[in-house]
């Protein structure tokens, strides 16, 4: 057991250690852009995931596994591609294998199946590439300027929209960028997502009277 808590303490040091400029790149980006100002709390929110599922934890193996190395190796190369072509989204991704490896190849199997939903968890604190951002935001920002402009009506003020422009007589009001609500997509999304990790339950199975029904995990 020792051993193994080494090997991680090691691997884990030396990971941050390589994507430490990526991490600093992210925090960067969480203080300055508003959309992904909650990255702060998913790594909490992946402790205390990792905590309330500790009733699952399975038995640690004797010995790790090598197959560790595979996904180390994905990481790196995943990396390499994003340095090499300037993606700084397939950089931070590269994150996540690199975590995987290391804890297949510290504890082994039974535990990486147990960590490996809470290490995908933390793919809702990487920003969005740019492309996939402007494709989203957008509709976003027309459903805000739509509904925005269905509740004014509604109360009486005479309102009219012009792309994600409202006008109320001479004034002009335009839903930006920050305005779009994707942060609050991002956050529902990783809540739920949550949710679902802590529940106990699966839908759809059958009880023990053979009849279609949530039955306990």
């Amino acid at each position: 057991m020792k051993r193994q808590w080494i090997c991680f303490l090691v691997l884990a040091a030396a990971a941050l250690w390589a994507w430490w400029g990526t991490l600093e790149a992210m925090a960067a980006r969480w203080a300055r852009d508003p959309q992904y100002s909650h990255g702060y709390v998913i790594p909490l929110l992946a402790c205390g995931l990792l905590w309330f599922r500790r009733d699952r934890l399975p038995a640690v193996n004797a010995q790790g596994s090598w197959w560790g190395v595979l996904p180390l190796v994905a990481a790196l190369v995943l990396r390499w591609i994003g340095a090499r072509f300037y993606l700084d989204w397939l950089d931070a991704v590269s994150l996540l294998p690199c975590l995987a490896g290391i804890c297949l190849a510290a504890f082994g199997t039974q535990v990486f199946r147990w960590a490996l939903p809470v290490i995908a968890f933390l793919i809702f604190m990487i920003p969005l590439p740019f492309r996939i951002e402007s494709a989203v935001q957008y509709p976003l920002r027309r459903v805000g300027t739509v509904g925005g402009v269905y509740a004014m009506q509604t109360i009486g003020i005479p309102a009219v929209s012009q792309g994600n422009v409202i006008m109320v007589g001479d004034e002009k009001m335009g839903v930006e960028e920050a305005c779009s609500g994707l942060s609050m997509l991002m956050v529902f999304l990783a809540l739920t997502s949550a949710a679902a990790m802590l529940s106990r339950r699966a839908a759809g199975g059958r009880g023990p009277s053979g009849r279609i029904g949530p039955v306990s995990a």
